[in-house]
């Protein structure tokens, strides 16, 4: 049996006095902000059974705010992970009594995308999404500010003057990264297709260019062909690959930038050929089952529940007002997966 984590344990591990846990849990003085945080986050990593009890005094008094999410495709693994990440840094919170609502968009068309923001706005203080970059979608933005509702863009920023700010991995730097390991993987004067989910995502434009920047300055004599968009979607990833696969006999590995990786690997088991490097930007459950069976040689990706955590602490300072309306850039370090680290 798994041993109970008692509040002697706590202590010890906190490096406090068994009396401050008292105090901190059942209020019997005053305990400084900083030493109750400290004992909460000791608290989570050893596995306190009182944690719910401990982080609920923590956050008594603080502001019930409403933080809004607005995600792509249910369906896709990655914004079904990434959502639960973005509730329990919501929930979890002890600088607000924070609620979370999660949409999810199968219509990622500007209009429906500029109207999901508007009906989020209905119901939050604060909205953080991953949204494509168009004027309709910014003028939504826009108009959210003048509400006093603040936007910030996760994994894909927007070009909107009023947004609150980006959190994510820097896309042109993963770009390059990926490019870098492609370098090295396949053989000199290979073929090689990019793939991205659209073009009207920021983030995946800059995938791209990072990658062709940096290909474009190896010596080997590689050859792109044409970028292909897979509208976010697996099954138009799966034709455009069964279509690249039989057009093209010489193509040694493929860029997937975006969504679309779990199509891109059905075509590739459907396709009996020769080796086929590739390499992805999307980590998630079933990505890792691609990466075990060798059927996707690396992944690089956005690190979700740092991307969480980042983006509930910004959207708390600015509902505490403790930080100025000035845009934030928060860069969160890429996650490099393949077989053997994951």
């Amino acid at each position: 049996m798994t041993k109970r984590v008692t509040i002697i344990d706590l202590a010890e591990a906190a490096d406090v006095s068994i009396s401050t846990v008292d105090r901190i849990l059942n209020k019997r003085g005053p305990v400084q902000r900083a030493t109750a945080e400290h004992v909460l986050a000791v608290a989570q990593r050893i596995g306190f059974q009182g944690l719910p009890n401990l982080r609920r005094r923590l956050s008594e008094g603080a502001p019930e705010r409403t933080f809004g999410f607005l995600l792509n495709r249910r369906e896709r693994f990655l914004y079904d992970s990434f959502a639960r990440a973005l509730v329990d840094a919501t929930t979890q919170s002890t600088k607000i009594r924070g609620k979370a609502i999660v949409r999810h968009l199968d219509d990622l068309s500007p209009d429906a995308t500029a109207k999901a923001l508007l009906a989020l706005g209905q119901e939050c203080d604060s909205i953080a999404g991953v949204c494509i970059d168009h004027p309709v979608v910014n003028e939504a933005i826009g108009e959210l500010a003048l509400r006093d509702i603040p936007f910030w863009a996760m994994l894909s920023d927007v070009s909107a003057p009023q947004r609150a700010g980006f959190v994510g991995t820097d896309c042109h730097k993963l770009g390059r990264s990926a490019g870098w390991f492609m370098s090295r993987i396949c053989a000199p004067n290979a073929t090689i297709a990019i793939l991205i989910g659209s073009d009207l995502y920021l983030g995946h434009k800059e995938f791209e260019a990072g990658f062709r920047d940096y290909m474009g300055e190896a010596t080997t004599g590689f050859t792109l062909l044409a970028t292909r968009q897979t509208e976010e979607d697996d099954l138009r990833a799966h034709a455009l690959t069964l279509d690249l696969l039989d057009r093209e006999p010489d193509l040694q590995a493929i860029f997937m930038a975006g969504g679309g990786i779990d199509g891109v690997v059905r075509a590739r088991q459907e396709r009996s050929r020769s080796p086929l490097t590739i390499v992805s930007t999307e980590i998630s459950e079933i990505t890792h089952g691609h990466l075990e069976s060798d059927l996707v040689d690396l992944a690089l990706s956005h690190e979700f529940d740092r991307v969480a955590r980042a983006i509930v602490r910004n959207m708390e300072a600015r509902a505490a007002k403790s930080t100025s309306s000035v845009a934030v850039t928060e860069n969160v370090p890429m996650k490099v997966a393949i077989k053997e680290n994951f």
